[in-house]
């Protein structure tokens, strides 16, 4: 059992509000009653709509919450996912986090659009990592990338698939917010992307112009053939996509929707789980991400057959309040959370639970059979 906390995921928020300046916060976190963000707090919403069925006395106190993704053991199933530019939460970025994952015992997955690169990353921590890939027009670009990540030793690559090319323009004319505003401690001469130094793609603008806009599956099955790691799609959103993963080389999926700052309108993460799993079984592995505010969250996820998810949003709001010891303590908090909720519906394996112990509504392919 971890060390009782009294702070919450929401409490870093709130704390990260007040710290970061209000463009930059607003221009990556948005707020519940801003239209431009109602995606992301849709991802949030879903998790109150599905519940928990506690099975009551036969709890066990040695609650084990390891789980193995991909062929790493991790202390509990949460992931830091992949979320770039996180210099411009701390000096130190994407390092502090991935130490963090490393004394968590859990995995860090870094960005292509990470500040730093992928080799300060690994040189920062001996834990287990995965790379997340944007695909490049010049395909020897993305290769490089690919190889970089095997030579380091990063064990798994998570290419990113719900978010072409392009921004909304609506979203972001909302705020004045530009890649030059760097937080305490920053020089102005920071290179934006780690992982890009020396090929002239140092804003963003210009990785948007640089990223392919069309992915396809032979996209996919060319990444596939191109590297050793495990390939991981994220941002599956539906029963069909998921069965076409089982007709390519990859060995799993993240259903995810960007955090819900892509395409307005997308279903939330959590609810969309059940029919991603209906439709693949356990013949890949299924992480999720978005709206991952509690450990009960966690739970639900795992519940209804995720094999561990991903947060973000709040490690960037443990980075900007506290740096490395910030990003471990929101983990240790959804650990702690998660080890009670276990406790109180007598899980004493996580690996071990399923939809048996959730309720969720009516599913995405109920609804559409029944249509």
């Amino acid at each position: 059992m971890v060390e009782k906390l009294t702070t919450s995921v929401s409490e870093y928020e709130r704390k990260a509000r007040g710290i970061l300046p209000s463009d930059l916060f607003s221009r990556w976190f948005g707020s519940g009653d801003d239209p431009f963000w109602s995606t992301n707090h849709n991802n949030e919403d879903g998790f109150n709509q599905v519940y928990l069925r506690p099975r009551v006395l036969d709890a066990d106190p040695d609650v084990n919450l390891n789980v193995k993704v991909l062929g790493d053991d991790i202390s509990f199933p949460v992931i830091l996912a992949p979320a770039g530019a996180q210099m411009r939460f701390d000096p130190e970025g994407e390092a502090a986090s991935a130490r963090a994952g490393l004394r968590a015992g859990t995995v860090f997955a870094l960005s292509t659009g990470a500040s730093c690169s992928i080799e300060e990353v690994r040189e920062s921590s001996d834990g287990p990592l995965w790379y997340q890939l944007y695909v490049f027009k010049d395909r020897e670009l993305t290769k490089s990338l690919i190889q970089r990540a095997e030579e380091a030793g990063y064990t798994a690559l998570i290419v990113t698939v719900d978010e072409p090319a392009t921004r909304t323009s609506e979203r972001d004319g909302a705020t004045s917010l530009r890649l030059n505003r760097q937080p305490n401690g920053m020089t102005s001469n920071t290179t934006p992307f780690g992982n890009l130094r020396g090929t002239g793609i140092d804003n963003e603008e210009l990785i948007i112009e640089a990223m392919e806009p069309r992915l396809t599956w032979d996209v996919i099955d060319w990444i596939a053939a191109n590297t050793r790691l495990p390939v991981v799609i994220k941002g599956i959103q539906t029963a069909e996509d998921a069965a076409s993963c089982l007709r390519h080389d990859v060995a799993g999926m993240v259903v995810s929707n960007h955090g819900g700052h892509t395409l307005h309108g997308a279903y939330p993460t959590i609810l969309t789980l059940p029919e991603v799993v209906d439709a693949v079984g356990d013949r890949l592995d299924i992480y999720l991400d978005g709206g991952i505010r509690r450990g009960t969250d966690v739970l639900k996820a795992v519940a209804g057959g995720a094999k561990a998810v991903m947060i973000g949003r709040a490690m960037y709001w443990g980075l900007a309040v506290g740096g490395e010891a910030g990003v471990l303590e929101v983990l240790n908090v959804l650990r702690e959370e998660l080890y009670l909720a276990c406790l109180f519906c007598s899980v004493s394996d996580i690996s071990k639970v399923d939809r048996s112990l959730v309720r969720f509504p009516a599913s995405r392919a109920e609804e559409l059979r029944f249509a």
